[in-house]
């Protein structure tokens, strides 16, 4: 199952939103400097989920993704479409 292009926007304006897709947080993820940094092995994947936890905290976007028949896998795909690699070349 495709994430629909109106999800896809949604995921995208809510992280948009917090602000935490920035240079300062990038650094930190890169450097692993976050709870339980090393123990990460996809520190990628790890940024994107923390940044959608971030931006879905208190709403019902999560139960509403969930709701429409996607799962972890569909998600992960449409957060690797909207937040770059920590790492550019990754």
């Amino acid at each position: 199952m495709k994430v629909t292009p109106e999800h896809l926007a949604m995921i995208r304006d809510a992280i948009e939103a917090t602000g935490h897709d920035n240079a300062t947080t990038r650094d930190q993820y890169r450097r692993r400097d976050i709870p339980r940094g090393a123990m990460v092995q996809d520190i990628d994947k790890r940024f994107r989920w923390d940044l959608f936890h971030a931006a879905t905290a208190g709403t019902r976007m999560v139960s509403d993704l969930y709701d429409a028949g996607y799962h972890d896998a569909h998600i992960d795909t449409a957060l690797r479409a909207v937040v770059p690699t920590l790492t550019p070349g990754a």
